[in-house]
């Protein structure tokens, strides 16, 4: 087993990180050839919230609570989360269309 950094334990089946938890190679995740997710930090994750009261520029949501508490989240409404998946490409067209019908669609 190797450790990687603070809150990273990998080695050739598994890998495990702070707040999301662990990952095995086997199924049924062996369809990805058993590759492993990299760190969140390594990708880059970005989690953006976009309301009807800022339809156009997102709010950039992290784990921090009070971020999150000053943002306009309303965790009484209903929450829709966009998963682009792997991308080769950098277009975002598709998940600009998709998030502006769900806002004008949302109850």
């Amino acid at each position: 087993m190797y450790v990687y950094g603070k809150g990273l334990i990998k080695d050739s089946y598994s890998v495990c990180y702070d707040l999301i938890g662990c990952f095995k190679s086997g199924k049924p995740y062996h369809n990805a050839l058993f590759f492993l997710p990299q760190s969140p930090s390594e990708i880059g994750i970005k989690y953006n919230l976009f309301t009807r009261r800022n339809a156009q520029s997102a709010q950039l949501l992290t784990t921090n609570v009070n971020i999150v508490r000053s943002s306009n989240f309303d965790g009484s409404k209903d929450t829709k989360i966009i998963i682009h998946g792997y991308k080769h490409s950098t277009s975002h067209q598709w998940e600009e269309n998709m998030k502006d019908e769900i806002l004008k669609r949302a109850s």
